[in-house]
């Protein structure tokens, strides 16, 4: 029994190993079936990442600039009223009062004239006087040629003295004096009244009624009432764009701290550099600013918006555009990167203004021109590892 039971173990693992043995090729055939019934493999494709770029539309066109400046309201004139004469101030007119608006020719002081009269009675006395001497000697010359014509020449003296004529000289030149004294004596009177000499504002009065005053004394202080000017200093670089520029497209806008505005005009530019700032100054005006609605009042403290349009076509470009090695990169026709080289025409609030490129780098391999991109595509931040012709997508 126990022989039989090891020969029964014996011949099962035979037996299972032919059945393996022989199960083997089967299983190969079966897989084999199995894997050709399979749907094919789709392999897929792998794309390449474009990457994509923000990009500003611009072209080159005639810019309407702006500068910012800031100024205060100056009269056109403001001087001191001086005495033209010595004497006791009569009366001063109700107009004259600080902060009254004059027109020109309008009195605001009477000074005592008495000597003044005296002196133009004077000086008319001694301008009749004279001419009574002239008058005498032209009759003297007179009488002297009509007796020489009774007497034989050849015993006669010929002398200026014996006609007179230095005579009648001396008289002339005293009657020409004379009328001098009396002009000045008639000025001197009319200067007793005292007037203002233009359209004005009175800022200071610096007499009163019944005070002595000598010529050369302040009297008042005015300020020109018709117009307002503003001087703007501006750096060398700015000037250099208003240099060829036609001064009547110059505009400016006049604003205060109360957001009032009023629009003013070109007056002119000075011919020299400022020794303090090193710039130079552009003057605006306002007209009648005090029939401005509101009134534009002197003294002010004011920003001074300037506008004018640039004669040459330029390219506006957001300030992030510009690369730090002074490159703009832009997005041709074909999708490619491309640059140019800024040249700075003008730097304000956020935005370049610059020279339309006339040479690119990185253009396509046909060599593309500017002129036929069309509008340019500037890529709004570039990056420093951007390559020319390198593909892109703009959005």
């Amino acid at each position: 029994m126990k022989i039989f039971n090891q020969f029964m173990v014996k011949n099962k693992r035979v037996v299972i190993s032919t059945l393996t043995t022989s199960l083997i090729p089967f299983s190969f055939i079966f897989n084999s079936v199995a894997i050709d019934e399979l749907p094919p493999r789709v392999e897929k494709e792998s794309k390449v990442q474009i990457p994509e770029v923000f990009i500003t539309e611009v072209d080159a066109k005639k810019q309407l600039l702006k500068i910012k400046g800031y100024a205060q309201a100056q009269p056109r004139y403001s001087i001191d009223i001086v005495a033209q004469v010595n004497g006791k101030i009569l009366s001063l007119t109700e107009q004259f009062v600080v902060g009254n608006q004059l027109d020109k020719g309008t009195a605001i002081a009477k000074v005592d004239a008495t000597d003044y009269e005296q002196q133009l009675a004077e000086a008319e006395f001694l301008v009749a006087q004279s001419k009574v001497k002239v008058l005498e000697e032209e009759r003297k010359i007179k009488i002297t040629k009509k007796d020489r014509k009774d007497i034989n020449s050849d015993y006669l003296i010929d002398s200026p003295l014996v006609f007179g004529q230095p005579q009648l000289i001396s008289a002339k030149s005293g009657l020409k004096s004379a009328n001098t004294q009396l002009k000045t004596a008639q000025k001197n009177i009319l200067n007793t009244l005292v007037t203002v000499p233009f359209n004005s504002i009175i800022t200071k009065r610096h007499v009163a009624p019944g005070q002595y005053i000598r010529e050369g004394d302040k009297l008042a202080t005015i300020n020109g009432a018709k117009e307002l000017q503003f001087h703007v200093n501006l750096p060398a670089n700015q000037w250099q764009i208003l240099l060829n520029h036609k001064n009547s497209s110059i505009k400016a806008t006049i604003s205060d701290a109360n957001g009032n505005q009023w629009k003013g005009k070109f007056s002119h530019a000075e011919q020299h550099v400022n020794a303090e700032n090193r710039q130079r100054t552009i003057i605006f005006k306002v007209e009648n600013p005090l029939s401005q609605s509101p009134q534009l009042l002197a003294g002010s403290f004011v920003e001074v918006d300037i506008e004018f349009t640039m004669d040459m076509k330029l390219l506006a470009i957001p300030v992030k555009s510009l690369a730090p090695d002074g490159k703009v990169w832009y997005v041709d026709n074909q999708g490619l990167l491309a640059y140019f080289y800024a040249e700075l025409v003008f730097q304000n609030e956020g935005m370049l203004y610059l020279y339309p490129p006339k040479n690119t780098e990185g253009i396509t391999a046909n060599k593309t021109a500017l002129s036929a991109v069309g509008k340019l595509k500037i890529i709004n931040s570039p990056s420093m590892n951007y390559a020319p012709g390198q593909h892109v997508s703009p959005i």
